[in-house]
């Protein structure tokens, strides 16, 4: 297994839309962003986007796993992975969003030590064109959490 940067053409879709449905606001940070592919046997499993805000600060804009593979641990090695390329482009913080609703995401981001930051009620109610449900829960409110890199960055 392998983390690829890839190319605009080689852009799993069907991976990218699990994580965020809406294609239009999909088009919009996949123009200028950075798309890690979790390849195994040559197959793209996993796919995370990361989009440099700043020289020093990035923000992971999608990850997913392919569905039936979720579970095994391999979302919580593609971001280690990408935090990892973030460091050696001496990124300093990254941030990352999600959704009231999404609780596993929560669980994971935070055990990989990203910590809440703030909060943005109604987001996808008023953002997104369809209500969209994970968990038996309405996802509403945006999610915003942050994890520093600075002490990481090896000098």
């Amino acid at each position: 297994m392998e983390i690829r940067r890839l190319e605009r053409t080689d852009y799993p879709m069907e991976l990218i839309y699990l994580a965020d449905p809406d294609e239009l606001m999909v088009a919009k940070y996949l123009s200028d962003n950075q798309v890690y592919g979790l390849v195994e046997n040559e197959e793209i499993i996993g796919v995370c986007v990361l989009c440099l805000k700043t020289q020093n600060k990035a923000e992971i804009m999608n990850v997913a796993i392919k569905e039936e593979l979720q579970g095994r641990g391999l979302g919580r090695y593609l971001l280690e992975q990408v935090l990892i390329e973030a460091k050696k482009q001496t990124i300093i913080e990254v941030e990352i969003a999600t959704g009231n609703s999404s609780l596993g995401q929560l669980v994971l981001y935070q055990s990989l030590g990203f910590e809440k930051f703030a909060e943005i009620p109604n987001y996808f109610v008023e953002h997104y064109p369809e209500p969209i449900y994970e968990n038996g829960l309405q996802c509403k409110d945006q999610i915003w959490l942050k994890r520093r890199l600075l002490n990481e960055v090896e000098d």
